[in-house]
């Protein structure tokens, strides 16, 4: 019973999130290791990989768009000014904490 009463939590908090952070945006510098990352809020957001070829662009700055997905924008000049931006370290730490836990 406990079990489902966090998983309820959980459920009511991670929706929040997303809610939250619609209109916001996020800078990543992609790399290997931030692939599977970027992958990672992708399947966090709308439950789907990153369509967007992310090998080739390494070593590049890329801006995450959270809001209705996750998209990927390769030019700073395409990001809504009136929108947020969000610390990279900071999602995936939320992101980690609002995931489920498999038993």
């Amino acid at each position: 019973m406990e079990d489902m009463k966090d998983n309820v939590m959980i459920t009511q908090c991670r929706n929040r999130f997303i809610d939250d952070s619609q209109l916001s945006y996020c800078r990543v510098r992609v790399t290997n290791e931030n692939i599977d990352k970027i992958n990672k809020v992708s399947m966090f957001f709308n439950r789907r990989r990153i369509g967007t070829n992310l090998s080739a662009l390494i070593g590049s700055e890329i801006y995450l768009i959270l809001g209705g997905g996750v998209r990927v924008i390769i030019d700073r000049e395409n990001v809504n000014t009136n929108w947020f931006e969000t610390d990279w370290n900071m999602l995936l730490h939320n992101i980690d904490k609002l995931s489920y836990k498999k038993n």
